[in-house]
């Protein structure tokens, strides 16, 4: 057996003979706890020949009487114990094997090891063929003539390689005829190089991995050897490591010797050993990862660590490919990006060693460690860990799906002990993996040389040797420790040899998996907080005294923000969170900085964070979260500097939309805002200032964070070279935003000042208060009402109308009037009160009531007032100037340092000096500035958007990024930040401009207007919801918060008066062509230019194409006409008129029957267009008659109109079973009007319902009497299904997992993998593994015979829906009743056709009390009408498994009305 490592022999326990027979009397009595304790493999308790071999080196060897019999860390502790609450023998698992099983595990390996020595050996003969096979080269004569007279050139002959050459056969050639080898050789070198240097390459690395094949296959011949001779632990490590050096011997003299003895080398000597790192998310520790390959040069001499990003693989691939080329490691690390992926699949699936951590799975798939693998097996499973890795698996973490990766993580750092349970010499290779892992999840320059330091020794093979420095300075003073000591050493020093294990590890530094950041604690060098408890009891203790590094004090309204980090940038001391920290808290924000992996921040948020929204409902019994910590910190709001989805984050752990959902339901029961906000890992500063954020940093900062529901994305910095840099200013935005969230959660409604902002595009039409889809009067109209009864302050009373829309949207153009904005916001009140005053005139023409609370009553306007200021150009210029404070720590290393006016002199350099500014929207006279006016109603402001562009364009802007907004547009903006100080802006429907202003087009800075003009208010965006492309740009640049709003409903165009009218002429027209042509055709072409479709489908003229005419009846000549017969008889010389020969047009028969098919089409595709009927008011439904119809649209022929009805005029509170039911007569009408579709007799008929089709069939008998003369009901009753009883106690509490269910694929790779992914599909006990056999033995899961994909005809979603929707109801039973119910005349007989009952299948319960059973349905009716008949040897399909029988049965029912002869009748 090949040797453990000194760490894992020290840590495994040591059992003496007599401790283990004990053991074993009894192994199958234990308990724990009160549990019986199984072993850990069934019957056969023995661990592995691994465990067992190391466990005779340790126990054969001489014990001190002081030393202890069993040495268990806290990790094996910790799991033994895991292990025992879950009922397996431990003591089992690991208890020594037989001589016979460790004989058979080696023999095992040792198989293993030759099928691939025998692999690498085609490969290297493949080589051979693809670059020798049939080369022709011309030798030296083998007559033995030198060429005749002195000075003639030596006499050649030509030799043709052969098409079957191998490495072996050129070998024996070089041997028997050096001199055509050597010809071969330099053909080959001077020939294709590309070919050539493949040849280089692949011999290469095929030679070098075999020779480490053969070597570890050497070892484990020499320990079958010793073990079949009974020999101890330390007889077969020497033995293997002799045979390692042997076969290390005997490949270094094949190397030195080349080819047979050959002079050129084909590169196949001793050369530099390289690994190769690429660095994916994460190209700003380049820098450390190279300080690492420095080091690791020096402690391994001959080995390099060649270091890329990903960026190299874009910008200096042929240098990465050159790295790669050669390699014996590849290391990968958060690597994304899908073309380069895909690139590196294929780059690195030649080298033999691959870890790859944290990145696509198309990549982790390729990891290759030794015998370790994460490729999907042959028979098409999952790549995964061992099964025994997967059980401990379950028992990290909290058992939630969503929750697996999070375990993951915890079992990582524990899983090196873990191995001494896992059987299989496969344990190895795992334990490297999770070692290496181990190092560089931890990060830091140690731990990430000591990870490669691992690597090279284990997986290098023919590096130095050398053993634990610490076991060969062991003195010998001969007591029985020492010679311990010396024992224990022989065997790790003989480990050493054969693993190349080298010099112990030093242990990883390690960082807790979880912690709170802050630069304090840093710069301290003090452990960090690993609760927010622990940190907030230091942070609030802090003062100037105790902060020698800085102290801020924050107001005492401070929000409290979570604020989560990535842990590696905490391990690498990356000084831009030090820089965010600080510059959060001088912006008057309270960080909790949390730094994670990544992908728990859903457990964090989830877990240990809280909310006083989420408390005051826990309060109140209503608990959404029960993993919720009691010290959990109330935050105010969660900002994550992640990126990615909040679920799984990198890695991603569930299915997209799963892990979505998930997301969503943690921060709806936090109710807090969640906002992304991180400086970008993958992309330069440059480029995003420039172009804005592209490519997958768009994706991990935007896309992917707003399926979970993040907002107000914010770029905090990005890359400088290989270094982050932090944009402050993007931090104090951050901060900002984050402020005024707090602050409208935190002022009472009655304080809260909301800007309302309406559009009037395209300007000086009558559109102000218009939005594509919404009726803005009446939906401003509900908005207010609303406002009003959430306890808004409208300065009206409670019950008191709000004003109208419509008056509403009559002032706001009575304020954009020239003559009123030249006048500035004086003339914009007196205009108001003008409008109210013929108003109030208007409604007293109609009224013969004075009071004074009639007159006010009737004031459309009541409460409204005018807002606004003449904004000056001075105040503009310092509402849009930076202060002069600002330099490069805010602005950070742009392309350009921008001067504190800089947006100052762009407005000026597009519209020219600001003082003399006498453009859009201009003020006159003493007060010339900026018109901004709107409407007050208490404390809601409303408002028009300005104008956007110059008149005459106002899409100007859209399309010229150089330009500014004009002086009104960023005055009006500015005013309802600085002036009206706005708590929050409404902009209300599709859609707004001021997400479309000049700035970077994906992520905003301080110098895009769209940021600089809504600055931090909230924003929520009334938005249409069929038009996600355009709203995401309002989320994304004008930070919208989106709510969205349904569209009016749909329907079909169809038909209208003359459509109609031409439809019936081509119908009539296309049943005798040749008789209808010239009754017809003039008719058809009048409806045509009557209906305006002369120009979607006009005549095509003979050679001009398609006419523009207008043609009529009377512009027409219809071939056989009397003024056609003037045309050439002769065929070969007819010709059609065209506009050029006459001033009608010739209409030939033939080119009429073509033009009225396509009319014919195109109508048919008229009559089911969409489109939409009126416009939506926020808040209302649409009608029963709106919504049938927009049903029967959407789904056509699919949906009867019956079902359509009843859909659209179901009520919420309605009976959702009750609908269900409806619809299932509905289907059952379907059937009924299909039986009389193929029974045109009007005869009764005898109807068979097989299961759950039974159901069906008895709800036509009871809706449609007299159809149905016998009924019968195949292996069915109308009992209530349980689906506990079928699906367990946990189906009784979730149902079905109807998601699972749709995500199910019903083709596999194997059945294996088929039949697994059914066991998934629906949740919990849905299908279990004895059901999926079930499918599997009946056919209806199988295999194609050729052996290739696997097929279910099962549909979990179908499953699903007919369980609930028809076994899970009590239908059938009122359908039978009103069978019964029914006059003898009418009724059908029942024949009950089932399975025997004990054949275990049947689905007739025959329980008496049952009800819905076959004994309830027997009381039911009377006896000569049910006939209860047991099929033999039938199974649930009767029809299927006793075919004969039942043919014959429902022959003699259907024309004799005889039941079959085998019946039972009821008693």
């Amino acid at each position: 057996m090949r040797a453990m490592t000194a760490s894992a022999m020290a840590a495994r326990p040591v059992a003496t003979p007599s401790a283990r027979a004990s053991d074993s009397s009894d192994v199958n009595t234990k308990r724990h706890r009160g549990r019986p304790v199984r072993p850990l493999r069934g019957e056969r308790s023995r661990g592995s020949a691994f465990a067992s071999s190391a466990r005779r080196r340790v126990a054969e060897a001489p014990r001190a009487l002081s030393d202890p019999v069993e040495t268990e860390s806290k990790a094996e502790r910790f799991l033994r114990e895991q292990l025992e609450r879950e009922g397996v023998d431990v003591d089992a698992a690991v208890a020594q094997e037989s001589p016979e099983e460790i004989v058979s595990a080696l023999e095992e390996e040792e198989a293993r090891l030759a099928e691939r020595e025998a692999s690498l050996s085609r490969d290297l003969d493949a080589a051979y063929r693809d670059t020798f096979a049939d080369l022709v080269v011309q030798v030296p004569s083998s007559t033995g003539d030198d060429g005749g007279d002195e000075g003639d050139a030596p006499r050649t002959e030509s030799f043709s390689c052969p098409k079957d050459i191998d490495e072996a056969s050129f070998r024996a050639l070089a041997a028997a005829d050096a001199a055509a080898a050597s010809a071969l050789l330099d053909a080959a070198q001077k020939g294709d190089q590309a070919k050539w240097l493949a040849f280089q390459r692949n011999a290469h690395m095929a030679k070098l991995q075999r020779d480490r094949v053969v070597a570890q296959k050497a070892a484990v011949q020499a320990e079958i050897a010793v073990a079949k001779r009974g020999g101890g632990a330390v007889a077969a490590a020497e033995a293997a490591a002799r045979a390692v050096r042997d076969a290390a011997a005997k490949a270094e003299s094949a190397r030195a010797s080349g080819l047979g003895g050959l002079a050129p080398d084909l590169g196949l000597g001793t050369e530099t050993r390289r690994i190769v790192l690429i660095s994916g998310f994460e190209s700003f520790n380049v820098k450390l990862y190279r300080r690492a390959a420095r080091n690791l040069a020096k402690r391994c001499p001959g080995v390099e660590l060649a270091v890329f990003s990903d960026r190299d693989v874009e910008a200096n691939r042929k240098e990465v490919a050159a790295a790669l080329d050669g390699a014996e490691v590849f290391f990968g690390s958060l690597l994304f990006d899908f073309d380069q992926v895909e690139w590196l699949r294929d780059a690195v699936s030649k080298i033999p060693t691959r870890f790859v951590f944290e990145s696509a799975l198309e990549l982790m798939s390729e990891t290759s460690v030794g015998s370790f693998e994460m490729k999907p097996a042959p028979d098409g499973e999952k790549a995964g860990p061992p099964p025994a890795v997967k059980a401990i698996l379950a028992k990290f973490g909290s058992g939630k799906e969503e929750d697996k990766l999070v375990g993951y993580l915890s079992f990582l750092k524990l899983g090196p002990a873990l191995l001494k349970f896992v059987p299989g010499r496969k344990a190895k290779d795992l334990r490297n993996w999770l070692t290496v892992y181990g190092y560089w999840n931890q990060g830091g320059l140690e731990n990430v040389e000591e990870a490669f330091y691992y690597v090279a020794r284990e997986y290098l093979p023919g590096l130095p040797e050398s053993a634990p420095e610490s076991l060969d300075s062991t003195t010998n003073d001969g007591s029985i420790v020492s010679k311990l000591k010396k024992t224990v050493g022989a065997v790790l020093k003989s480990t050493a040899t054969v693993t190349g294990a080298g010099p112990a590890l030093k242990p990883p530094k390690e960082t807790p998996a979880l912690g709170l950041y802050h630069p304090d604690i840093e710069l301290a060098n003090k452990p960090w907080p690993e609760t927010t408890a622990e940190y907030l009891r230091w942070y609030d203790a802090r003062d100037a005294d105790s902060s020698p590094f800085g102290f801020t004090p924050l107001p005492a309204d401070a929000p409290t923000v979570a604020v989560l980090l990535y842990r590696k940038h905490v391990i690498t001391q990356q000084p831009y969170l030090a820089d965010l920290v600080r510059a959060l808290e001088a912006s008057g924000v309270k960080p909790v900085p949390i730094f994670i992996n990544g992908v728990e921040a859903h457990t964090v948020v989830r877990d240990l964070l809280t909310t006083e929204h989420e408390q005051r409902k826990r309060d109140a019994g209503i608990c959404e979260i029960d993993s919720l910590k009691p010290d959990a910190c109330v935050v105010d709001a969660v900002v994550s500097t992640v990126g990615f989805p909040l679920v799984g984050g990198p890695a991603g752990s569930m299915e997209a939309g799963r892990q979505a959902e998930v997301a969503q339901a943690i921060l709806t029961a936090k109710n807090v805002p969640y906002v992304v906000a991180a400086p970008l890992l993958i992309q330069d500063i440059k480029s995003w200032t420039e172009s804005g954020v592209g490519g997958l940093q768009s994706t991990i900062l935007y896309a992917l964070p707003e399926l979970d529901g993040a907002i107000d994305t914010v770029p905090l910095g990005g890359l400088c070279k290989d270094d982050i840099y932090l944009t402050r200013e993007r931090v104090y935005a951050l901060a900002d935003r984050l402020k005024k969230w707090h602050a409208l959660r935190r002022k009472k409604k009655s304080d809260r000042k909301l800007a309302v902002m309406l559009y009037g595009f395209p300007p000086g039409v009558g559109a102000t208060g218009t939005a594509a889809l919404l009726n803005v009067p009446k939906s401003l109209e509900r908005l207010l009402e609303s406002l009003r009864d959430e306890g808004y302050d409208l300065g009206l009373e409670p019950n008191e109308p709000v004003p109208s829309g419509e008056a509403l949207i009559e002032a706001l153009r009575a304020l954009d009037d020239g003559r009123v904005v030249a006048g500035g916001v004086d003339a914009a009140a007196a205009a108001l009160e003008t409008l109210r005053a013929e108003k109030l005139a208007l409604s007293a023409r109609h009224s013969s009531e004075t009071s004074e609370e009639t007159v006010a009553a009737r004031d459309p306007l009541r409460g409204v007032a005018v807002a606004g200021e003449n904004v000056s150009p001075k105040r503009l210029k310092e509402w849009i100037s930076f202060p002069e404070s600002w330099g490069p720590t805010e602005f950070g290393p742009i392309p350009f340092l921008p001067t504190p006016d800089v947006l100052v002199k762009r407005m000026e350099q597009a519209w020219g000096p600001l003082d003399a500014y006498n453009g859009l929207a201009t003020v006159q006279g003493k007060e010339r500035g900026s018109y901004v006016a709107g409407l007050t109603i208490g404390n809601v402001f409303i408002g028009v958007q300005p104008a956007l562009g110059v008149e005459g364009d106002p899409m100007r802007l859209l399309f010229e990024r150089d330009l500014t907004p004009h002086p009104q547009y960023a005055a009006y903006y500015k005013w309802l930040q600085k002036a009206y100080a706005a708590d929050a802006v409404l902009h209300f429907g599709m859609h707004g401009t001021v997400e479309w202003l000049p700035g970077s087009p994906l992520g905003n800075t301080s110098l895009s207007w769209s940021d600089q003009l809504l600055g931090a208010m909230p924003n929520v965006y009334v938005y249409a919801a069929n038009n996600p492309s355009e709203s995401i740009v309002a989320k994304r640049r004008g930070y919208g918060v989106i709510v969205s709003h349904n569209v009016p409903p749909y329907g079909r165009a169809g038909l209208y008066r003359q459509t109609a009218e031409l439809r019936s002429l081509l119908s009539e027209y296309r049943e005798d062509t040749d008789t209808n042509f010239h009754a017809l055709a003039g008719s058809v072409f009048d409806l045509v230019a009557s209906a305006g479709l002369d120009a979607d489908v006009p005549f095509p003229v003979h050679g001009a194409g398609p006419t523009q005419a207008r043609l009529t009846s009377e512009t027409i000549v219809l071939e056989g006409d009397a003024e056609a017969t003037e045309e050439p008889e002769d065929p070969a010389k007819k010709k059609e008129k065209t506009p050029e020969d006459s001033e009608n047009v010739f209409v030939s028969a033939a080119a009429f029957e073509a033009y009225a098919g396509e009319l014919f089409a195109y109508l048919g595709v008229l009559e089911n267009r969409l489109f939409s009927e009126g416009l939506h008011v926020l808040g209302g439904a649409p009608s029963d008659e709106a919504a049938e119809q927009y049903l029967e649209a959407y789904f056509g022929d699919s949906l009867a109109r019956e079902a359509a009805a009843a859909v659209a005029r179901a009520k919420r509170g309605d009976d959702v079973e009750a609908l269900r039911a409806s619809l299932e007569r509905a289907l059952a009408a379907d059937v009924a009007a299909c039986v009389e579709a193929h029974n045109r007799e009007g005869r009764k008929v005898v109807l068979v319902g097989h299961s759950m089709g039974a159901r069906v069939a008895a709800r036509l008998c009871a809706d449609f009497p007299g159809v149905v003369s016998r009924l019968v009901i195949e292996d069915m009753d109308a009992r209530v299904f349980d689906g506990t009883k079928y699906f367990g106690e946990q189906w009784g509490m979730t149902g079905f997992d109807y998601e699972r269910a749709r995500a199910f694929k019903p083709n596999a790779d194997s059945l294996q993998a088929m039949t697994a992914s059914l066991t998934e599909a629906a949740g919990v006990g849905t299908f279990s593994s004895d059901r999926v056999d079930g499918y599997v033995v009946r056919g209806r899961v199988f295999a194609s015979s050729n052996g290739g994909r696997a097929v279910s005809l099962i549909q979990p979603l179908g499953f699903c829906l007919a369980f609930d929707r028809v076994l899970a109801c009590d239908d059938m039973q009122d359908a039978l009743s009103k069978i019964a119910a029914m006059p003898l005349s009418s009724q059908p007989e029942i024949h009950l056709w089932r399975a025997p009952e004990k054949c275990g299948e049947s689905c007739a319960s025959l329980a008496p009390g049952v009800a819905g059973g076959v004994q309830w349905i027997q009381s039911k009716f009377s006896e000569r009408r049910v006939h209860d008949c047991v099929f033999p040897g039938a199974g649930h399909s009767v029809h299927k498994d006793t075919i004969e029988l039942f043919e014959r049965a429902l022959r003699e029912l259907a024309f004799h009305g005889t039941p079959a002869a085998f019946e039972r009748e009821a008693s």
